[in-house]
């Protein structure tokens, strides 16, 4: 039995609550601490869970999953909260684990034409004849109706259309005669991370735009940045570079920038 104990109330120390998966689902128990009784006081097939408890008792906070989302709920009174049962019944899991008795079982149905299937519910318990295997003849005859159905465009491609196998690209002269990978050295080759580039007009100014060009090899341990902000020509315009030595514990970085009748 999992059991994650979580608060009580001062002014009601006799009893605590705590969340437990004695039945396969996590629900909130209650026990009394004078007489070590326990009972659950709460039902549910989702799971409950991160309880919080007001101080005075009154007042219980616990999420649960709804609709594939987590919710929060709020219980009044969760304390003098009691079930008209004494224990939830364990899940279908757990009677299978613990081999623990069954209420009912499943009730086999076979079908009795190879061309059709049986099912049967009952005790909210639905089997469904295995016809796998069995060959399905249709009526080339038969027409069905779709007028009233709609499809979407990734069903109405043509499948008889079959995309090109995907070529495998085979590495050789990569081990040695003892199947032992053969270190190389790591050859530097930068590709572009971030290419940027914007224009505009400007009434005043005239011709304005800005680029940034940013590259760095494959291990991310070198990074090269330049940038540059276009006003008027190219006479009146600013350029910068970055470069970034990223390897060891210590990272190192180098800039050297360019302004209008301004250079560092």
């Amino acid at each position: 039995m999992v059991v994650r104990l979580r608060q009580f109330s001062r002014r009601m120390a006799k009893k605590i609550l705590y969340i437990a998966d004695v039945n396969g689902i996590n629900n909130i128990y209650a026990q009394e601490l004078d007489s070590g009784k326990w009972y659950p006081i709460t039902n549910s097939i989702s799971g409950l869970y991160q309880l919080s408890l007001s101080h005075d008792g009154s007042k219980l906070v616990f999420a649960s999953l709804n609709e594939a989302g987590f919710d929060i709920y709020l219980m009044l009174r969760p304390l003098e909260r009691k079930l008209n049962v004494t224990a939830l019944e364990p899940t279908e899991f757990y009677k299978m684990k613990y081999n623990l008795p069954r209420n009912e079982k499943p009730k086999e149905v076979v079908a009795l034409t190879p061309s059709s299937d049986t099912i049967a519910v009952q005790s909210n318990v639905v089997v469904v004849a295995d016809t796998v295997g069995m060959e399905v003849t249709y009526n080339s005859g038969t027409k069905a109706n779709l007028s009233n159905y709609v499809f979407s465009p990734e069903t109405m491609h043509d499948t008889t259309n079959a995309p090109p196998p995907i070529s495998k690209v085979e590495i050789t002269d990569n081990q040695d005669v003892d199947s032992n990978y053969i270190p190389r050295r790591y050859k530097l080759n930068f590709s572009p991370d971030l290419i940027y580039g914007a224009a505009n007009y400007n009434t005043f100014y005239g011709l304005e735009g800005s680029t940034i060009l940013a590259f760095s090899d494959m291990l991310g341990d070198h990074q090269i940045v330049f940038q540059t902000n276009l006003l008027i020509d190219l006479k009146n315009s600013d350029y910068g570079i970055s470069y970034l030595y990223l390897p060891g514990r210590i990272d190192w970085g180098f800039q050297a920038f360019m302004m209008q009748n301004f250079c560092i």
